[in-house]
């Protein structure tokens, strides 16, 4: 019974027939059938010319949506550079089975395991981009305003160790206010809960196939920026952090 109804939940027979449906076809090609399938799409509104056409990028984002604006991004962003992994919670890794362009971390902790940081390195030293949401977690409505939780610094410490420029966008979504309102009265058990995290996460999914069906999300890209730029040299690692987030909801 009790896996019955996590299976209905994960919506698992949805995404077998969606699969049987889609054989044989190429990781980016498959984000194109499901965007299709549901009319959702992520669309770059202004500053495609900002992505640097080679070298080492770490592209930072928002993360309003949860599974549409990561998998999105890879679309929006591959049709420009194909060689782009993104860091992704494990469940969703799992689930998307898209290792070239997927590395899994536990966003609740914020921890990342030996194999997944060796990945990261050798994806960085062939000239990669790679996708980060410094918030790991979905934004949330804080004082009427969608906006992510604190950010986490790591992004800063990768674009440091693989000497790669920052590159920031913007998304702009949101979910349904059920979502809100469910993760206001979960978070402060979640880190600690599995069950509560599980639940979460099975509710951004099912945003998936009714808030976000026939959405056009639309997102602003920024200018990249090197750690070496005068404006960040005498910045701590917090100001460093503050200030690419001031810059990147500048975007809006």
């Amino acid at each position: 019974m009790i896996i019955g109804v996590g299976r209905w939940m994960w919506m698992e027979k949805v995404f077998q027939q969606f699969a049987q449906q889609n054989p044989n076809v190429s990781d980016i090609e498959f984000i194109e059938k499901g965007f299709a399938h549901i009319n959702f799409d992520l669309a770059f509104e202004k500053g495609v010319e900002n992505i640097p056409a080679s070298g080492r990028v770490i592209v930072i984002a928002n993360h309003p949506l949860g599974y549409l604006d990561g998998v999105g991004l890879l679309k929006a962003i591959s049709a420009v550079r194909p060689d782009v992994k993104m860091l992704v919670n494990t469940a969703l890794h799992n689930m998307l089975n898209m290792k070239q362009h997927t590395v899994a971390v536990d966003s609740f902790h914020g921890r990342l395991t030996k194999s997944s940081y060796a990945t990261i390195k050798k994806h960085m030293q062939q000239e990669g981009v790679l996708v980060i949401f410094p918030s790991g977690l979905v934004s949330r409505r804080i004082n009427g305003e969608i906006t992510d939780l604190p950010w986490s610094s790591s992004f800063l410490r990768f674009a440091d160790d693989f000497n790669a420029q920052v590159l920031p966008i913007y998304i702009d979504g949101k979910n349904s206010n059920a979502f809100y309102w469910l993760s206001r009265l979960t978070d402060p058990f979640a880190k600690s809960v599995l069950i509560v995290r599980e639940l979460v996460m099975m509710k951004l999914l099912r945003e998936v196939f009714s808030v976000q069906v026939n959405q056009r999300v639309k997102a602003y890209i920024g200018k990249s920026v090197a750690l070496t730029d005068e404006r960040l040299v005498d910045l701590s690692t917090e100001q460093k952090t503050a200030w690419f987030r001031q810059r990147l909801y500048a975007l809006k």
